[in-house]
């Protein structure tokens, strides 16, 4: 009797292909993600294991950036001594590119980035706008906790890009496993005028100062 009760309630295991396993909610064979990835059944593939999959799961905290321009220093960002200030802007690159990496480790390859590329800023900007439009499952809280203007961000970006779908683009591109080149190609594209060393510097100060 107690044999039958086990095999009645024994689950039906399907034998996957090497490099897929069962899953019991699912249903169906799954790839075998690395380290530090989960399979997201929406887009049928491995996400890194901090984004968000399509069924709101975000199994580790993402590291927000808002609390990392907060600690820009603004009398170095408007400084005249473009030396100063491409050093500094520079040496935070480096501090960006180590949450980015953290954040989305299959976009933002520490190894293929470079803190001397400027378009590593404006990416850094385009993300923190699209954590404060909610598209990286940003708490409800955050806009009242860090007490940001979201429009006057967006306003200041304005300036330099094409927003209009750059957000929609660039949040689908990270979601999806897109690469550094292409995020950087996205960027290149949607550029209004010449965006340098000066101006990413600019925007940064005006949106701690004026956005913050």
């Amino acid at each position: 009797m107690q044999e039958d009760a086990v095999s009645k309630v024994k689950p039906n295991v399907i034998k996957c292909d090497d490099g897929y396993h069962w899953d019991f909610n699912l249903h169906e064979c799954v790839p075998n993600c690395p380290t530090g990835y989960v399979y997201c059944p929406e887009i049928g593939d491995c996400v890194p294991s901090n984004t968000e999959c399509g069924d709101g799961t975000v199994p580790t905290p993402l590291i927000y950036l808002q609390n990392f321009f907060s600690t820009y220093d603004t009398n170095i960002l408007k400084s005249t001594d473009s030396s100063q200030v491409i050093a500094y802007v520079t040496s935070k690159n480096q501090e960006l590119i180590n949450i980015l990496s953290t954040n989305f480790p299959q976009t933002y390859n520490s190894n293929v980035l470079n803190q001397s590329d400027e378009m590593v800023t404006w990416a850094g900007l385009i993300h923190m706008l699209a954590e404060g439009q909610g598209k990286f499952s940003a708490p409800q809280n955050m806009q009242a906790k860090f007490a940001i203007d979201w429009g006057c961000v967006g306003d200041v970006l304005l300036g330099v890009f094409d927003i209009t779908s750059l957000v929609e683009d660039y949040v689908h591109l990270i979601k999806t496993g897109g690469s550094w080149s292409t995020i950087r190609g996205l960027l290149w594209r949607t550029l209004k005028r010449q965006a340098g060393w000066f101006v990413a510097a600019k925007a940064v100060y005006d949106i701690v100062t004026d956005c913050f």
